[in-house]
């Protein structure tokens, strides 16, 4: 591990601060959760469950699939917004989109016509 760490990017930790985003926040509980429980299992076992590994992965696709493939910082929502108005097209649930019309960005969102129907009605994020 110590031969791979110059090769790893440094996380600025500023990035990970909640600032009022809830997925963001879900993300870094989940992380701890999982990354604690694969070292405890591989400090105990000096291995980990392949069953355990299918679990976590299948819960982070299900993450992503309800909320988004990427998460919003504040710092990339702010550069967004900094170039509205914007289109956002195949938005999935509306999670970017909502997260920059709070911080006041113009945008437009598209997805499938019952996306839409869902989002406009809501005012936001469509099941989320």
């Amino acid at each position: 591990v110590a031969a791979l760490e110059p090769a790893l990017p440094s996380l600025e930790p500023s990035l990970l601060r909640d600032a009022g985003l809830p997925y963001l926040s879900l993300y870094k509980s989940k992380v701890a959760l999982w990354g604690g429980y694969l070292l405890a299992q591989w400090g105990v076992a000096r291995a980990v469950s392949l069953d355990e590994t299918a679990t976590m992965a299948q819960e982070a696709a299900d993450l992503r699939n309800a909320h988004a493939w990427s998460i919003p910082t504040s710092a990339a929502l702010a550069a967004m917004c900094r170039h509205s108005p914007l289109v956002e097209l195949a938005a999935g649930n509306g999670l970017w989109a909502k997260a920059l019309l709070e911080r006041g960005a113009d945008v437009l969102a598209f997805d499938t016509e019952a996306w839409q129907l869902s989002f406009a009605a809501g005012g936001g994020a469509a099941g989320g």
